[in-house]
């Protein structure tokens, strides 16, 4: 099982993916919004 795990999980830690900081009690970084299309996100936000 451990090797299998490590197969799995090793190019995910060797992708470099980078990691975005924000701000703690908010909806995340600004790069989270890239990861929807732009009608599959609900910005509450914008609705206030």
């Amino acid at each position: 099982y451990v090797e299998e795990a490590w197969r799995i999980v090793d190019p995910v830690l060797k992708a470099g993916t980078p990691v975005h900081d924000y701000e703690p009690g908010t909806w995340g970084p600004k790069e989270a919004a890239q990861l929807a299309p732009p009608e599959g996100w609900y910005d509450p936000v914008l609705d206030q």
